[in-house]
């Protein structure tokens, strides 16, 4: 190693002496053009090349082979380190790590969809209640709108000879929806993450819990459609009388009068009935979407709570190449996405280990994948390492 400055200086002198050779003899030929003798020359310096290097070579080969293995000494102290390197500690830890975050995102994706199974069911059972209300209610204001017509055709048949009846008739309305009744009303509910036993128990939840809103709902009209009735049959009554004593022109506009107050009442029913449904619905929808935006957060919250607890990695996917039919998809995938579009010898140096990597980076860019039964795509995770605090 001591006379290594000295070796150096001489192989330095040595080789440029034959440098200078020949670029002398490339100077000639380029001026003179190449000749038999041109030739001889070159072949002899070739072949003094050739010794020179020898010359060279024994002198710092002492020297360089004790640097290489000085160098060797060094780097594999490195090495027990080197991350790149299978057999070392860093390795074996990275792969205790992966090994670890594999069962960490294993997990996570359990839990989260477990988390969004219960999102379903908490969406069915929204969904379903919603189902549920919107028919007992349609169900109801048809038969309100029934039970207020029958009045006003009890009222339209009034006579001068039946008005005690239809006053009993009238006031003999019940005031009370028979519970009885509106628990047959059975709304058609189709599930697909709860059973039937739920959706039963669900139907009559909801149904007992609407039926004093309801109830009260149905006292409140038919007692007004009653009272406005009976109010109106003493001025019918008399205009009875009048029509009883009118001639035949007059007779005919009081019963024109008569018929288009009938119609008027109709349309008054029906125009009620179509309201309060457009009102029941609007309703409903309200307490669906303040209850789906409740779920949504909670599963958001849950969500989040799980990724939170995973720890750092990063997956992505490998290609294991089943057969040599699926290297030769690879390379067809690597022409025509990339490959094509290279310089003859740019595409000449790509390996099909090049062409594997670029095909795996396409897929976890872009999700884009080669379909063929002799490629498949298998997940690594890979633990994240990241600076301490």
């Amino acid at each position: 190693m001591e006379n290594a400055g000295l070796i150096l200086v001489a192989n330095e002198t040595f080789a440029d002496k034959a440098v200078k050779g020949a670029t002398q003899l490339l100077d000639t030929i380029e001026g003179q053009g190449m000749s038999d003798e041109l030739d001889a020359a070159a072949n002899e310096w070739q072949v003094k090349a050739k010794q020179a290097i020898k010359i060279l070579n024994e002198r710092r080969s002492p020297i360089t082979q004790m640097m290489t293995k000085l160098a060797g000494l060094f780097t594999a102290q490195e090495g027990k380190l080197d991350p790149k390197k299978s057999d070392s500690v860093y390795a074996k830890i990275q792969t205790a790590r992966d090994q670890w975050a594999t069962f960490k995102v294993n997990e996570q994706r359990k839990k989260e969809q477990e988390i969004l199974k219960q999102q379903n069911i908490a969406k069915e059972r929204i969904s379903i209640k919603a189902d549920i209300q919107n028919h007992i209610r349609s169900i109801f204001n048809q038969k309100l709108s029934a039970f207020k017509t029958d009045i006003q055709k009890k009222y339209n048949l009034l006579t001068l000879e039946n008005v005690t009846e239809i006053t009993e008739y009238i006031k003999a309305r019940p005031l009370i929806y028979p519970i009885a009744n509106f628990r047959l009303i059975q709304p058609p509910v189709f599930t697909a993450y709860i059973d039937q036993a739920e959706a039963d128990q669900i139907i009559y939840d909801e149904r007992e819990k609407l039926y004093d809103e309801l109830a009260a709902v149905f006292h409140e009209n038919i007692e007004a459609e009653k009272s406005n009735t009976l109010e109106l049959i003493p001025s019918r009554v008399l205009e009875l009388k009048e029509i009883a004593k009118a001639g035949a022109q007059e007779k005919a506009r009081l019963e024109k009068a008569a018929e288009d107050r009938r119609k008027a009442d109709e349309l008054r029913l029906k125009k009620e009935q179509e309201d309060q449904e457009v009102k029941d619905k609007a309703a409903v929808q309200n307490t669906v979407a303040l209850e789906t935006a409740g779920s949504l957060f909670d599963t958001t919250a849950a969500l989040a709570e799980v990724k939170e607890t995973t720890g750092k990695s990063k997956a992505s996917e490998k290609i294991n190449v089943l057969s040599t039919d699926g290297w030769g998809a690879i390379f067809i995938f690597y022409f025509e996405k990339e490959g094509k579009g290279l310089s003859v010898d740019d595409f000449g140096k790509k390996s099909l280990i090049q062409m594997k990597a670029f095909a795996e980076k396409q897929n976890n860019k872009s999700g884009e994948k080669i379909d063929n039964p002799f490629i498949e795509y298998v997940e690594e995770v890979k633990a994240v390492t990241s600076k301490v605090a």
